[in-house]
């Protein structure tokens, strides 16, 4: 019954999760928070759910985005780092369950969930304001001083210090395809695992 019930649930949950507040003094911008509360007029458990589900995987979609627009992330990884992204913002009992209907959502809703991503991009004013706001461990360290511009390569042959922390993780599978997906998972540039994980 669930199974049916995601879609319409995502549905309902679409034009409530791209709304937001824009400052209208644009000279002190406010931080743009992606997360939000469920809406009081989703009143039941499921239409939260659903709601909750949607959001944090559009959410996430957005801060993936701009993951690889400025070289942290890989552009195959966009669906592995979101789903992940989203299912960890439930509690772990929940996660499970969170993680195979965020992938119905990517399944059945994948064009809707990548145009309320961008426009969740364009009410933060880009990526650099909302990684900031959201996950600044996706914003890049590594500047050129001369043209104020983002080293791309520099950064490229890097694996982020959030990865290094996912990957701390990975080692708490017993099987080794587990282990092994998850640890592909966060080395994008076929990075070497890390020799001091303590």
């Amino acid at each position: 019954m669930k199974r049916f019930l995601l879609p319409l649930l995502a549905a309902l949950a679409l034009p409530t999760a791209v709304k937001a507040e824009v400052s209208s003094n644009t000279s002190s911008r406010k931080p743009f928070i992606l997360e939000r509360p469920c809406p009081s007029e989703f009143s039941s458990k499921w239409e939260c759910w659903g709601f909750q589900t949607m959001t944090r995987l559009i959410n996430a979609s957005a801060i993936s985005y701009c993951g690889i627009e400025n070289g942290s992330l890989d552009k195959e990884d966009f669906w592995d780092f979101a789903i992940e992204h989203a299912k960890n913002k439930f509690p772990p009992r929940s996660r499970s369950q969170a993680r195979e209907d965020i992938i119905e959502h990517i399944q059945t809703d994948r064009f809707a969930v990548i145009n309320a991503a961008q426009y969740r991009l364009k009410l933060a004013g880009g990526c650099n304001n909302l990684l900031k706001d959201n996950y600044p461990l996706l914003l890049r360290e590594s500047l050129n001083n001369n043209s104020q511009e983002y080293n791309h390569h520099q950064v490229k042959k890097q694996r982020p210090a959030w990865m290094v922390e996912k990957i701390k993780g990975c080692f708490k599978y017993t099987n080794d395809e587990q282990k092994n997906y998850c640890i592909k998972t966060y080395s994008p540039y076929g990075n070497a695992i890390p020799g001091n994980l303590d």
